[in-house]
């Protein structure tokens, strides 16, 4: 958040707000938001990607079905000895994924990762009660010492586990972008990659449609509703799926996810196809995840 905010401030076509909003009002020719601070902001479209209890998404009359696991999402920013070369790593464990996601160093902990771990509610509390010179070393069991010795970075985050599926991601005036549209276990980075299409297809949808033409930008919504659904659906299935494959105590189910990991990470072609599935799936690729072509620079001559 950090990082989209200094972006933010640092182009002109953005006003950053910083301000947390407590009211929506949707019509049929634009949109409010009210600040905490009391202040109004109109609009004529609104993009919510305000998290799980999108306030916009109730607003629009949204609905949603959710469900729980028996789980607990530890989160923790860790430094650690061993470079992680910017490769995310998640070990599948009995209660869940144990994922590494690569974060940039920073002055005297030059090698850096975000921690999600999901436990037992019961095993989360005891983890909790540990000091963080325990936690580490927990940490680096489970991890089979991957990235070293480690140390903790900052305060342990736990999160009640649980899944949504919104029964729409559009409203009048309003589309719904990542946690706000979807929600699920952190599993294959699937929640980022889908919140990027989103993103990226909503961009597509509303290319060069006027804003004051309430017909134009309900067929806009249209397709992005229409390109969404698939997706979406599918992502959410498939992690509720494997998920739960986690938490079943039974030699056949143990077997059959082992054999198809090992199958896929055999073969070469199956496994980079399978990783651009999980990226860019089949169909058309949003013009913002296209290739570009590298940036050319001219060299500069310099004086003798």
């Amino acid at each position: 958040m950090a990082e989209l905010a200094e972006a933010a401030r640092k182009n002109p076509d953005i006003t950053l707000i910083e301000d947390l909003i407590d009211y929506f009002e949707l019509n049929f020719s634009g949109a409010k938001a009210r600040t905490t601070s009391g202040d109004w902001i109109e609009a004529k479209f609104i993009v919510a990607g305000e998290g799980r209890n999108s306030q916009a998404r109730q607003v629009a009359g949204i609905t949603v079905k959710t469900w729980s696991y028996p789980q607990t999402a530890l989160t923790v920013l860790l430094a650690h000895e061993k470079p992680h070369h910017n490769i995310s790593t998640e070990f599948h464990k009995r209660s869940g994924p144990f994922t590494f996601v690569p974060l940039r160093g920073r002055e005297g902990a030059p090698h850096r990762s975000s921690l999600v771990w999901l436990v037992s509610p019961r095993e989360a509390l005891r983890l909790q009660a540990l000091s963080p010179e325990e936690l580490a070393v927990e940490i680096e069991d489970e991890a089979h010492g991957l990235l070293g010795a480690v140390t903790l970075d900052g305060p342990l985050g736990a999160w009640p586990m649980g899944a949504m599926k919104t029964s729409r991601v559009t409203g009048l005036r309003v589309a719904l972008i990542g946690e706000s549209a979807h929600l699920f276990p952190p599993i294959g980075a699937q929640g980022l990659n889908l919140t990027l299409r989103d993103i990226a297809n909503l961009v597509d949808c509303l290319e060069g449609v006027d804003l004051d033409e309430p017909d134009k930008i309900t067929r806009a919504l249209e397709g992005y509703e229409t390109t969404r659904a698939r997706d979406i659906g599918v992502r959410v299935n498939g992690i509720d799926i494997l998920n739960r494959s986690l938490l079943v105590h039974a030699l056949p189910v143990d077997f059959a996810r082992a054999f198809a990991l090992t199958f896929f990470s055999a073969f070469g072609p199956l496994r980079r196809a399978l990783m651009r599935e999980g990226v860019t799936p089949h169909g058309p690729t949003p013009k913002l995840m296209r290739a570009r072509p590298p940036v050319r620079r001219r060299p500069v001559a310099k004086k003798a």
